[in-house]
């Protein structure tokens, strides 16, 4: 079996930019959500949703997290609900104890068991050392915030297709 590279197609400035907003040691929850929205269009899940307090409703729990190589971020068949977009570093995606590929900085994980509230499809382990922007969606909104959340699905929707057609050329 092959491992198979997932990456999101973004720029190595956009990696930069994004990165140099969020990676300070001392963030707490509600200055890591700021500052996301000062990069909001550089994070290809979130673009298109115009108003930036719209953001701030819908995600919920937003961190920005360092783990060390080896440590695991998600255990394969765990119900958490968070989704993670990688900074710096990369994760290797484990399934039934094998290494089947890797997600690489600009690249999102957990957004099956985010929206769906499924069981984690694979173990998700730091290859390397890490940094990443966790974060919640909170469904408790999805009607009051009706648009933003379609905006929101579809860009996740298209981040998953574009998973899938690169593990198929793989």
């Amino acid at each position: 079996m092959s491992i198979h590279q997932f990456c999101a197609k973004y720029s190595a400035q956009d990696i930069e930019d994004i990165t140099k907003a969020l990676l300070n040691e001392n963030l707490n929850i509600g200055e890591s959500l700021s500052r996301i929205l000062k990069v909001k269009e550089k994070i290809k899940i979130f673009r298109g949703i115009e108003d930036e307090s719209s953001i701030a409703h819908i995600i919920k729990d937003v961190q920005v997290i360092r783990f060390k190589a080896n440590q695991i971020i998600l255990k394969e068949g765990s119900t958490t609900q968070e989704m993670y977009f990688i900074l710096s570093g990369i994760c290797n995606v484990i399934k039934f104890g094998k290494v089947i590929g890797e997600i690489s900085p600009g690249s999102s994980f957990g957004e099956i068991a985010a929206i769906f509230n499924k069981p984690r499809n694979a173990t998700i382990e730091a290859q390397n050392e890490l940094a990443v922007i966790k974060f919640s969606i909170d469904h408790t909104k999805t009607s009051m915030y009706a648009h933003e959340f379609a905006i929101l699905y579809r860009n996740i929707a298209s981040e998953l297709v574009d998973k899938l057609e690169s593990q198929n050329k793989g």
